[in-house]
């Protein structure tokens, strides 16, 4: 089943074979090798693969938890500056579940486990790494660990028959818990429902194939304007719009990206794999509990440090210990391999060009765009997986005049990203070389996309003002003017300030 999700996640690739595409495709690609090579090991050696496995997730979470306390006092910085650790993520939700999905391993091998200093060793880098799960703030972490943990006292006839005995209590608290998380971050849990209610649609929308690997982006935000032009939605759903990278639930990620008969195997998958390991009493069935878990409201699979631990986890399930390892498994390892060693090459160019990138990005931040259009169009062809260069290419090169190269690599920019603005560049693309209908369209669109942002209203309040469309412009400035945005900062404020000044402006003309 897993080769059938490969196929399907190659036949979207064949269809938009761009640089989005390539960086989601080498990590599945070496998920589904690791699991092929993990299977293939469970047959020819499982003792010995056994212990290999476990030291190594200890050597992960260890690694993993060692730079996050280096972080959480002060020695290292964050990956995300407002957050106190993070490890080796960018943000701290991935690097919880992380932890948490290594610690239920750790601790289900140190209750089932068979080699005792083994087993000593992986509770004492469990306990090490728990602490820095609730410091994460990551209450899909807090929930995966709790549900790996549960499922594992579960798994003990003493421990499952005190669970039954008090499974009232234990719900309630559960109950609390999580109506308490809720609370905490009320507005992210919703704007997240929203997310899951627009992934859903656009799961629909795509049809069998989805719309390509790494492509969630642009087929959600595609989506999201059509939720809310077909007709008028509350305020609060339009206050609650975003505009993510992700789709905060793997599964339909999956089913947007590769279509729904890929986000029904993958969920199959792990639900057979779960009972398969629950049914040979593996220690390895909580981690995969755990993850399976944290895939509903997070993105693990779009972290290179999931990859090895995903493949490892489904892997474990697969084959019996001490059968032959049959000659077509062999072969489609060998094919993975090679087909992996083949990207690599692409994929270290790639990462090459992003440090090329940080390292000129200086440059558009000093607004010197002849510099920067200089610098990024020697590597716009192995960055075109990233929204934010070819945001920050597109702006050099509307202010260096070159406005259809500046389109060209916006229309790039809006397949893989939900932002509306590029819509808003590409919008005044069009305004400044005189196309204003065109103009008028974008901007639409783009608030369509994000309805709780004021910067397209100005947009338009501009153009209507420059176009002379007296009744337009009015209509539009009162509108902004007493918009309410998601974010009202200097920035809102000083837009409002000059639609004021439009206004004052256009009086002093009619009058005239």
């Amino acid at each position: 089943m897993l080769l059938t999700v490969l196929a399907l996640y190659l036949i979207g690739w064949s269809r938009q074979p761009d640089g989005v595409a390539f960086m989601k495709m080498y990590g599945i690609m070496w998920t589904a090798c690791i699991f092929m090579i993990v299977r293939m090991m469970n047959q020819l050696c499982p003792r010995i693969w056994e212990c290999v496995a476990i030291l190594a997730v200890t050597v992960l979470l260890l690694r993993e938890s060692l730079l996050g306390y280096a972080q959480a006092l002060g020695f290292r910085t964050a990956g995300n500056l407002t957050y106190l650790c993070t490890g080796t993520f960018l943000n701290p939700g991935p690097y919880g579940g992380f932890l948490a999905v290594c610690c239920c391993i750790l601790v289900g091998y140190a209750v089932l486990g068979e080699k005792g200093w083994i087993r000593y060793i992986c509770l004492a880098a469990a306990l090490f790494g728990l602490p820095l799960i609730p410091a994460t703030m990551s209450r899909a972490g807090m929930l995966a660990l709790a549900c790996g943990l549960l499922c594992l006292a579960a798994s003990s006839e003493k421990q499952a028959e005190w669970i039954r005995r008090h499974w009232l209590v234990l719900s309630c608290i559960g109950i609390l818990l999580l109506g308490t998380g809720y609370l905490v971050k009320k507005g992210s849990a919703d704007s997240r429902m929203l997310i899951a209610r627009i992934s859903a649609r656009t799961i629909l929308h795509e049809g069998l194939t989805g719309a390509g690997p790494g492509h969630f982006c642009g087929a959600y935000a595609e989506e999201q304007a059509r939720f809310f032009s077909q007709k008028e939605r509350p305020e609060r759903l339009k206050q609650m719009a975003d505009c993510p990278e992700y789709a905060f639930n793997e599964y339909l990620q999956t089913g947007v990206e590769a279509g729904p008969l890929a986000m029904v195997l993958t969920i199959v998958i792990i639900l057979q794999a779960i009972f398969l390991l629950y049914r040979r009493h593996s220690f390895w069935t909580y981690g995969l509990v755990a993850l399976s878990v944290f895939a509903l409201f997070s993105y693990p699979f779009s972290q290179y440090q999931f990859i090895p631990l995903g493949g490892l986890l489904i892997g474990q399930a697969e084959g019996s210990a001490g059968k032959r390892t049959p000659i077509l498994p062999f072969i489609a390892t060998i094919l993975l391999a090679g087909a992996v060693l083949g990207m690599t090459p692409e994929y270290r160019n790639r990462m090459l060009a992003e440090k090329s990138w940080k390292n000129n990005e200086r440059w558009y931040s000093m607004e010197m765009y002849d510099q920067v259009a200089e610098c990024y169009d020697g590597i716009v062809s192995l960055m075109d997986h990233n929204a934010e260069f070819l945001f920050q290419y597109g702006v050099a090169l509307r202010n260096t005049g070159n406005y259809a190269k500046s389109d060209s690599v916006l229309h790039i920019g809006i397949g893989i990203s939900s932002d509306p603005m590029f819509w808003n560049l590409l919008g005044r693309n069009k305004q400044e070389t005189g196309n204003h209908e065109e103009a008028e369209e974008l901007y639409h669109h783009a608030f369509q996309i994000a309805p709780n942002r004021l910067y397209p209203l100005f947009l338009l309040t501009r153009l209507y003002y420059e176009r002379n469309d007296s009744a337009m412009f009015m209509e539009t400035a009162d509108k902004a003017l007493h918009f309410r945005p998601k974010v009202e900062s200097e920035r809102t404020a000083a837009l409002c300030r000059e639609i004021e000044s439009m206004i004052m402006n256009y009086t002093y003309e009619r009058k005239q």
